[in-house]
């Protein structure tokens, strides 16, 4: 029994180290305020669970794109629209980094810290 077990662990273990390395370094998110280049990578590194941004994903599966529940335009089926997720999420998660006292990205709600215009 405790070998099943142990091995059940090391093969999720194993599908999320499978599921980190395919991440990607950046991505770059478009929108009217400019282009957000989001640093996965280096999230990834930190250690931040994907289940932390993609909330609606389980262990081993691999994560869809935000806005595959989230729509660009307006709020559906229960999911807010894309921008007030991703604002909620990435703020949210900064502010209580900084409030446990720990390094935090952009905490400052000014725009252009993440949005840049070409």
């Amino acid at each position: 029994m405790k070998r099943a077990l142990v091995m059940v662990l090391g093969l999720a273990i194993c599908g999320l180290f499978a599921l980190a390395a395919d991440a990607p370094a950046e991505l770059k998110f478009d929108s009217k305020m400019g282009a957000v280049t989001f640093p996965h990578k280096t999230h990834v590194d930190k250690g931040v669970k994907c289940s932390a941004c993609h909330h609606t994903t389980k262990d081993g599966e691999t994560p869809q794109k935000c806005e595959a529940c989230h729509d660009k335009a307006a709020a559906k089926d229960k999911a807010p629209k894309l921008s007030d997720a991703v604002h909620n999420s990435c703020w949210g998660c900064h502010d209580k980094a900084l409030a446990a006292g720990q390094k935090s990205g952009p905490v400052k709600k000014d725009c252009k810290v993440c949005h840049v215009k070409a």
